[in-house]
């Protein structure tokens, strides 16, 4: 997906329940600045999706 702020992080903070290592904290510290990127993983369908069902496992920002 890709979408604007505050939106789009309001998401990925929402929709992931772990994350691995630092990434959840790293991701809240920093924010989401122009050009971000989360990656999150769940498994089941698109119908399951819910608050904390998935798993960060990647963020990046241009800044960090």
């Amino acid at each position: 997906m890709v979408g604007h702020n505050p939106g789009v992080h309001g998401l990925a903070d929402a929709l992931a329940g772990e994350a691995e290592g630092d990434l959840l904290p790293r991701m809240n510290r920093s924010g989401f600045p122009t050009s971000s990127i989360a990656v999150l993983t769940f498994s089941g369908s698109w119908r399951n999706l819910e608050h904390g069902v998935g798993r960060l496992v990647a963020h990046w920002t241009p800044h960090a």
